[in-house]
């Protein structure tokens, strides 16, 4: 079988090549398999959208509200609106006696309060006392409302003095 010596010829084949036509069962799978992944793209991304859209809304209730509602309001995820209690925030050290960044606080409605706590840096704002908070997060086991999320309203500037002032302000300044 040794091919030593002899030449070998090309020849080309006879039959030309067989062109396809344009609407041929390939161009169609072709046409069809990206209209199926451009599907599961647009499913995909709605999908996405709705889920992150879910986690990211939450209920937006006063402390009032929250208390109101009692054991309804450990079911389920939600935002509370409320203000600081001026000296009820507290810091908690671990074992050793060092500060960490776990804080516990009270936030107060118009006639009601509520003891929350929050691990991780607070913004300055959080201790203005006009400042409006927002805490998002669920209720613990022990009834104290564990916020993973803070959001501090910057106070108006444009507030009147007369909201600023102390209540008894106007009675100080008559009397002396």
């Amino acid at each position: 079988m040794a091919l030593v010596g002899k030449t070998l010829k090309y020849q080309p084949s006879q039959e030309p090549f067989e062109e396809r036509p344009e609407n041929s069962s390939s161009s169609l799978g072709s046409k069809y398999r990206l209209f199926i992944v451009l599907f599961v793209l647009v499913v995909a991304f709605v999908y996405f959208g709705f889920t992150a859209l879910n986690e990211a809304t939450a209920y937006y209730l006063t402390v009032d509200e929250v208390t109101e509602m009692g054991e309804l309001a450990s079911e389920e995820r939600f935002q509370i609106k409320g203000s600081l209690v001026s000296e009820s925030f507290e810091r908690l050290p671990d074992n050793s006696g060092n500060p960490t960044t776990l804080s516990i606080f009270t936030l107060s409605g118009e006639s009601s309060q509520l003891i929350a706590s929050y691990d991780g840096a607070l913004p300055e704002l959080f201790f203005n006392p006009h400042s409006e908070i927002v805490l998002g997060g669920y209720f613990g086991t022990q009834g104290i409302f564990v916020a993973d999320r803070v959001l501090v309203k910057c106070p108006s500037k444009y507030q009147s003095i007369d909201y600023e002032l102390p209540a008894d302000y106007a009675e100080t300044v008559n009397e002396g």
